[in-house]
């Protein structure tokens, strides 16, 4: 947000990309690069198949899936990504280091996370610089 504050007034007024990719650094149906260990598995259980064909079939398994086709994956109000679907890719990519290609959708609610993180921000930046102690004013 490069140090502009922004009201919900103004924040309403903007198209959901612009929102999206401010409050989530993406937007929805944008294919980013990502690796398995960015991604949230929400709910474990949805990992038991592509687990079990690992489990029989083994490395040589995981070598062979073709990552060419994108995970789904969406993103929360706490900026998570959780998997939608892909779990064979996802669990491929784990074993293998491989990178990912996530197909995403922005289901967080942009303006909120927005208004969260400029409330958390320090009112100024330090500018990093140190100021000599000679300069440093005394108290009386």
């Amino acid at each position: 947000m490069k140090n502009r504050k922004y009201s919900r007034h103004e924040l309403e007024k903007m198209d959901i990309d612009t929102l999206d990719k401010m409050a989530f650094g993406v937007v929805s149906g944008q294919c980013v690069a990502t690796l398995s260990h960015k991604i949230h598995i929400q709910y474990p259980g949805d990992l038991e198949n592509a687990q079990h064909t690992f489990d029989t079939k083994g490395m040589e398994w995981a070598k062979q899936v073709d990552l060419s086709e994108p995970i789904e994956v969406s993103i929360d109000n706490n900026g998570r990504w959780n998997l939608e679907d892909g779990h064979h890719r996802w669990l491929a990519a784990s074993k293998t280091g491989r990178s990912l290609t996530a197909l995403i959708n922005v289901k967080g609610k942009p303006i909120e996370r927005i208004l969260a993180q400029q409330s958390t921000e320090p009112a100024e930046k330090s500018t990093g610089r140190t100021i000599p102690r000679r300069q440093i004013p005394r108290r009386p």
